[in-house]
């Protein structure tokens, strides 16, 4: 049985999945957005998310989308990374 907390938990993944697959029109792919909200601390997709929807559209290579995955991993990255040492 879920608490509360995890309740809520769950729908604060649910809803910043959503509200990403919205900004970058793919909700075709709201559960890989679902799944890294799940795998990476709320902090770390937010930044993400913020940044990749703040680059000028004339300074994304390929996608908004395919930054915001590359920005996701290479924060987690840079977090592990400090933690360790």
């Amino acid at each position: 049985m879920q608490t509360n907390n995890q309740i809520a938990k769950s729908s604060k993944r649910e809803l910043l999945a959503q509200t990403i697959a919205q900004e970058f029109k793919d909700l075709e792919h709201v559960t890989r957005y679902l799944q890294c909200c799940k795998k990476y601390p709320h902090f770390i997709v937010y930044r993400a998310y913020a940044e990749a929807k703040a680059m000028p559209t004339e300074q994304i290579r390929k996608s908004r989308q395919a930054l915001f995955f590359y920005l996701l991993k290479k924060y987690a990255h840079e977090r592990n990374h400090n933690t360790v040492h």
